[in-house]
């Protein structure tokens, strides 16, 4: 299409050369005649570039369309990736846990109390009863407060009901887990019942202690972050508090685990 459009121009200055050194009235007659000669000529070059100009556009939309399209399999192929990554990595928490889990989904929260309770998509159809200890990837979540056939309600950690025995992570000391949540503090948590010691805990891990038989020992509850001053919350000098951070993300939950029983040793 470009050697075409290149030979219409250098035809067209060829005939203007030759008009310009013709005599007058010769080059008049000549100029009628070579004007209707080269009309259609010039009709079709202007047409070939024009049609040259269309396919160029249309090869341009051409690939715009086709780059949209790379971009939207790109990003599927991405999600499928995330979402390999995601089920691979529940599959390798399932298997190197002691516990036998029920996997479910977080499918609503409850509107007065969203800190506080869950709802999941396993229910006593599922084989799920009151009092069952649920947990994340991360660590303890709560407990199922009830069940229907096809979901059930889990309370979450921080809501004032929550009574869990549990021990500092890498000694003897024990207490007890009390959640003192609300919609401004989410998830807070302290550790109370705690025996006096010289060595400070703050920074190190509670797990659950297994003691009172409701939640299995061993479990990830959270990270003390700091002590609580026996001026403004209790202890009265007998015994110390200290405030808990929880290891899973409760404002954020989506995949969980229901705890049905423990694996026998090999």
């Amino acid at each position: 299409m470009r050697a075409v459009g290149g030979a219409a121009a250098v035809s067209a200055t060829l005939i203007t050369v030759v008009l310009f050194f013709i005599p007058m009235p010769i080059g008049r007659v000549l100029e009628d005649g070579t004007r209707e000669l080269a009309l259609p000529i010039l009709r079709f070059f202007v047409w070939i570039s024009n049609q040259t100009k269309t396919d160029a556009e249309m090869e341009i939309q051409r690939l715009k369309i086709q780059i949209q399209r790379l971009k939207m399999e790109n990003a599927l192929l991405s999600g499928l990736q995330q979402e390999n990554n995601r089920l691979r990595k529940m599959l390798r928490f399932v298997e190197e846990s002691k516990f036998i889990f029920l996997p479910a989904q977080v499918i609503a929260r409850s509107s007065p109390s969203w800190w506080a309770k869950v709802t999941i998509d396993r229910g006593s159809a599922d084989g799920v009863s009151e009092g069952m200890v649920v947990v994340s990837m991360q660590g303890l979540v709560g407990i199922v407060k009830s069940t229907t056939p096809g979901s059930a309600e889990v309370l979450l950690l921080g809501d004032e009901q929550v009574r869990i025995a549990a021990t500092i992570e890498g000694t003897d000391q024990q207490g007890i887990i009390v959640g003192v949540s609300s919609a401004s503090s989410v998830g807070k948590m302290k550790l109370t019942f705690v025996s006096k010691s010289s060595t400070s805990p703050v920074g190190k891990r509670v797990i659950t202690s297994g003691l009172g038989g409701v939640y299995p020992a061993g479990l990830l509850i959270g990270t003390i972050t700091s002590r609580v001053d026996t001026r403004d919350e209790g202890g009265f000098g007998l015994f110390e508090e200290y405030h808990v951070q929880p290891i899973a993300e409760l404002t954020n939950l989506s995949d969980v685990f229901v705890v049905v029983g423990t694996k026998q040793e090999s």
